[in-house]
């Protein structure tokens, strides 16, 4: 790799939307991207994307002399990865987890972990900015496991409170000038709650929360959701086939279905079996299971989705209750699964993965690489190589690749490109039929960088392409309007 600093990350940045996860890999670069003897951990939402060209990597790292640190990392598609970060140092930290929002008028990235049996937190608005974490609990209850997501208005965090000898599922609705929390005391995470685990989710503002449960005498996933912030907490039972499930991981794609991940197995000791289950938000109704994994026993899923009903998991596998260190990757294809092994390594314990642009995606695992295995657990990189482009590019000496941004966007979107020579040029967007929507520019330019908007107003939700033209050439991009 030739980025300018070695980064503790793997990044998968593979999947073209028309082919197979499987038909890419042999053209992907794997990399190991850090040599320190330090040990790093992932929580199931260690990576925030926000539908721009980006995403943010939150993690622990051991400290010397023992304890964790919560380090940040920022990756821009054009611009490479930036610095490692120290967010904190100074309180004993475990559990990061990120979200991330960008908007035509919001970027906010949000951390938050625990420490000291509380729940810690901080949103910048800038990558660039310095991380100051405040108490948001602060209580004499227990709290535990931290997980965030960021809607349309609010921030919305969830986590696990041991209060009145029970443990129950804490939540917090917020934004700037208020915050509200309550624990949804109809959770059941029996005795050892400790572990329920929880997974949050925003859909516009609306929250799902899916946790490990305790019902009809085993360990279930449970579905909280808060139709309007008036309502009573809705709960569901999300089965599968295994015996146990021990963790869950969702997403929405473009037409607001959940499509969820779920791991467990068939009781103590035996195969560990990944389903997957679909939520359509039409009819409120869950898809039957499906069985991800095939003959491999595998766990600790992640999960995202893409139009057309692309899906893709990754897991980690298991022997028995061990850690075997095979790293799975499975894309739905053919009215099924289908998956492959990726590598082996001495052990995996939590591989996460999201969707960047809907072109790019990232896949990120723990895994113990160099001479110092024991403790050099590096985040190994998986994908085709990406320079680092400069901050202040120089004019193009050819119709240079388009970008926009923000996308996914809800409003106006950015569209920017280069020329080389002085050229008339003219911008036009396409619904996914092909029908001509919008004639967006048309003009005489000068050589040099460009940037132009398209003001959606008025067009529904979905699937556009933009052209541009610049004399006798033209390039074609991809982009999607959520309202």
């Amino acid at each position: 790799m030739n980025y300018s600093s070695r980064i503790i990350i793997c990044i998968l940045l593979l999947m073209e939307l028309s082919l197979t996860a499987s038909a890419q890999f042999p053209d992907a670069v794997w990399d190991t991207l850090t040599t320190d003897t330090l040990q790093d951990r992932l929580t199931p939402q260690a990576i925030a994307v926000n539908g721009y060209e980006e995403f943010h990597l939150a993690y622990a790292k051991s400290r010397v002399g023992g304890g964790w640190n919560i380090y940040y990392r920022h990756f821009d598609l054009f611009r490479g990865i930036s610095p490692e970060v120290v967010a904190e140092s100074d309180m004993p930290c475990f559990t990061p987890v990120a979200a991330s929002r960008y908007s035509d008028n919001d970027y906010d990235i949000a951390i938050f972990f625990e420490s000291g049996e509380d729940i810690w937190g901080c949103i910048n608005h800038s990558p660039e900015e310095s991380w100051e974490f405040v108490n948001i609990t602060n209580s004499r209850d227990p709290d535990l496991s931290p997980t965030v997501a960021i809607g349309s208005n609010y921030l919305h965090v969830a986590w696990i409170t041991y209060t009145n000898s029970q443990y129950k599922i804490s939540y917090n609705r917020g934004r700037e000038d208020s915050s509200w929390t309550e624990i949804i005391q109809d959770s059941e995470l029996g005795e050892f709650g400790a572990g329920a685990q929880p997974f949050i989710m925003a859909l516009v503002d609306v929250p799902h929360i899916f946790y490990r449960g305790v019902n009809n005498g085993g360990y279930h996933i449970h579905h909280a959701y808060k139709p309007n912030p008036d309502s009573s907490w809705v709960i569901e039972y999300v089965m599968t086939p295994n015996a146990d499930d021990y963790s869950a991981t969702a997403v929405r794609d473009i037409v607001w279905d959940i499509h969820l991940a779920v791991s467990g197995n068939g009781g103590f000791g035996f195969p560990g079996r990944v389903y997957y289950r679909k939520l359509d938000h039409e009819t409120g109704q869950w898809s039957n299971s499906q069985l991800v994994t095939g003959q491999y026993s595998a766990t600790n899923a992640s999960i995202f989705a893409r139009p057309g009903n692309l899906v893709y998991v990754a897991s980690c596998g298991v022997s028995g209750n061990i850690f075997d260190g095979n790293i799975f990757l499975s894309d739905y294809s053919g009215g099924s699964f289908q998956t492959q092994l990726l590598a082996n390594y001495r052990s995996c314990t939590q591989p996460v993965m999201a969707d960047i642009t809907g072109e790019h995606a990232v896949l990120i695992f723990d895994a113990p690489v160099g001479p110092d295995e024991q403790r050099n657990i590096e985040l190994v990189y998986y994908g085709p190589e990406l320079e680092p482009v400069a901050v202040h590019e120089p004019v193009p000496t050819v119709f240079s690749q388009s970008r926009c941004y923000p996308n996914p966007f809800n409003s106006r979107l950015n569209i920017e490109f280069g020329i080389s020579q002085p050229l008339d040029v003219r911008v036009d967007v396409f619904d996914i039929s092909g029908r001509k929507v919008a004639e967006i520019f048309q003009e005489a330019l000068d050589a040099g960088n460009h940037h132009v908007v398209w003001d959606a107003d008025g067009c529904a939700s979905g699937i556009y392409f933009y052209r541009i033209q610049a004399g006798e050439s033209s390039q074609t991009q991809r982009m999607v309007l959520l309202k």
